[in-house]
This record gives C-alpha cells, sequence and structure tokens, in this order.
C-alpha cells in the first residue's frame, strides 16, 4: 500500500523567492547600531536553490522521507480549528479567527464581534482584531498521519501475539515499526494579512 501525502497547495508561497534573498550590504554604523553589529545585516542568504522546493510545497519534504519506504496501512487524522471545516481540513474560514482560537496576550486579544458583512471565501485579507502587538493567530489545522511501515529483510514472524496485540500489529506477520508523519499550517496576522506559518515532521522512535 502505498500513501500519497498531497501536495501543499496551500502552502504555495509565491511571493517567497529564495534567489533574491542574498545578505546586503550593512548600512554604515550607528551609536545605536555598532559596526559588526547582527542587526546590521538584513539577511541570511545565499540559501541552496533547492530550497525553494521546501517553501513552494512543504509537504514535498514527508514525501521525499518515504520514498524507499514500504508502507502497508496509515491512518489519518485531520484537526482544525476552523468552525467552518466540515472535514477537519482548514477552510481559512472566518469563524476560525472569531470563535475558535485563544491567544496569549503577547500575541493579541481577538474582537470577538464579526464584521457585517463577512468576509468573502477563501478569506485572503483578516479583518483586524484590536490590539494585535505581534503575530495574532488567525486559525490552526493539522494532519497526522500514523504509519506502519515495513522493516526491510525481517524474518517473517511465526508466533501468533494474539488478538489483543494485532490490534496494534494489523500486518502481522509482516515486521513493522510505527512512523508518525504531520504537517501543521497556523495563519498568523501580519499587517491585515493572513501569513502561513508551516511545520512538518517525520518521526519515529529513537529505541523501544
Amino acid at each position: 500500500m502505498v500513501k500519497a501525502i498531497p501536495p501543499g497547495a496551500q502552502h504555495v508561497v509565491p511571493e517567497i523567492n529564495i534567489a533574491l534573498d542574498v545578505l546586503a550590504p550593512p548600512p554604515p554604523p550607528t551609536p545605536a547600531l555598532p559596526a559588526g553589529s547582527p542587526l546590521s545585516y538584513q539577511s541570511s542568504g545565499p540559501f541552496p536553490e533547492h530550497f525553494q522546493g521546501f517553501i513552494n510545497d512543504p509537504n514535498s519534504v514527508l514525501r521525499e522521507a518515504t520514498e524507499h519506504q514500504d508502507i502497508l496501512g496509515h491512518i489519518t487524522i485531520h484537526l482544525t480549528t476552523d468552525t467552518l471545516s466540515k472535514d477537519g481540513k482548514p477552510t481559512l474560514g472566518v469563524g476560525s479567527f472569531y470563535e475558535t482560537v485563544s491567544n496569549i496576550p503577547f500575541l493579541g486579544v481577538a474582537n470577538q464581534t464579526p464584521p457585517n458583512p463577512l468576509p468573502s471565501q477563501p478569506a485572503n485579507v483578516a479583518t483586524e482584531a484590536a490590539p494585535i502587538p505581534n503575530a495574532f493567530v488567525y486559525s490552526a489545522s493539522a494532519t497526522f498521519w500514523i504509519e506502519w511501515v515495513r522493516i526491510p529483510d525481517y524474518p517473517v514472524l511465526k508466533t501468533d501475539p494474539g488478538p489483543a496485540m494485532k490490534e496494534l500489529e494489523p500486518f502481522w506477520p509482516e515486521g513493522t515499526y510505527l512512523q508518525l508523519q504531520y504537517s501543521q499550517l497556523v495563519i498568523l496576522v501580519f499587517n491585515n494579512v493572513l501569513w502561513p506559518h508551516v511545520t512538518v515532521a517525520t518521526m519515529t522512535l529513537s529505541a523501544g
């Protein structure tokens, strides 16, 4: 069984072009910004060209991690704060902004009164909450894949583990290990614009 992680189309940020993200000459030293200060630089680039693919589609990192794996089965779990979502996948609906996300004061406190009329869907500009001192969270969502990965060249298991263990080892007598992959999308409000913050990871137990 091959698990297909979809392209992260909703994560594409075409405005980000790392080829243009290069180290700029530092400004002249000032009393407030002495020469050699790290703050005098505007970028940590240049970056390797293949990083652009990670920006355009962060889920490509997850697909690369499983290219040479034999995934026998998986469980998919969708979670979202978006009240307009019907299947756990984010819609960037206005409900998430006004009803389901609790921001700590450092990030901002939402105005709980929705605008009238509501923004058209899908929303791409937020109605500014008051106040937004830092990085106000508009919505958060994540997809988790719990995967059974076949252990290459593992001897066929002969001893029946019993019904209880077979619930954890549904592909017995194949030898497998559990793996967790996730793709998390948090929409932040920067200057009244919805900005994606994406986290992806592939994790397995280090022991046991």
